[in-house]
């Protein structure tokens, strides 16, 4: 059985931004529909966003990628919830971090938003902090002032190696990641995912 229902990946819409850093954890998301056979995606006014689903004998997993802007995320993401009947607890939220170095990836369960907007959006929404948190590494700029242009630089994931590791990695380990959260917790925090 899946403990994980719904799993978003958090990005801003427009080309201008797909592979930017702030676009990570869309970035992921989308690469596990390419790879895990999916049903297409289908853009929904009700979520706010787009959702495949891929189907196992364990039950159904949903994609969604909100077409709201990263700090507005929340809105689309309570939407599909609500719409399936989903607790937070099943929620997976794939998303960049400042605070991790480039190229690793790290899960992590509840706790407060580290200053990443969109997490900030999502627990105001929600009203809980209660969901996993699929943490993509982008380092950080020598200073504060230069993060938004650092996390919205275009074409960066496809330039630095590190980042489709992390991926790649993260990918690996997806089923566990689904089936036994905690494990693969164990698992993605005790190694660096570029190793």
């Amino acid at each position: 059985m899946l403990s994980i229902a719904l799993v978003a990946g958090l990005g801003n819409p427009g080309q201008e931004y797909a592979a930017s850093r702030h676009n990570l954890g869309a970035y992921f998301v989308q690469q596990v529909a390419r790879l895990s056979d999916a049903a297409g995606w289908e853009s929904k006014k009700r979520f706010r966003g787009a959702i495949c689903q891929i189907q196992s004998t364990d039950g159904t997993l949903h994609l969604l990628v909100p077409n709201t802007f990263v700090n507005c995320s929340g809105d689309s993401i309570a939407a599909t919830l609500a719409f399936f009947k989903f607790s937070s607890t099943q929620l997976l939220v794939a998303h960049d971090d400042l605070d991790l170095p480039e190229g690793t990836v790290r899960l992590k369960y509840g706790g407060g938003h580290g200053g990443h907007n969109g997490l900030r959006h999502i627990m105001h929404i929600l009203g809980t902090d209660n969901f996993y948190r699929l943490r993509f590494g982008i380092g950080k700029p020598d200073r504060r002032n230069q993060v938004t242009g650092y996390v919205l630089r275009p074409n960066i994931v496809h330039d630095n190696p590190l980042y489709q590791k992390a991926i790649d990695h993260a990918f690996a380990l997806f089923p566990l990641l689904i089936r036994q959260p905690a494990v693969a917790m164990s698992q993605l925090n005790r190694k660096k995912s570029a190793d």
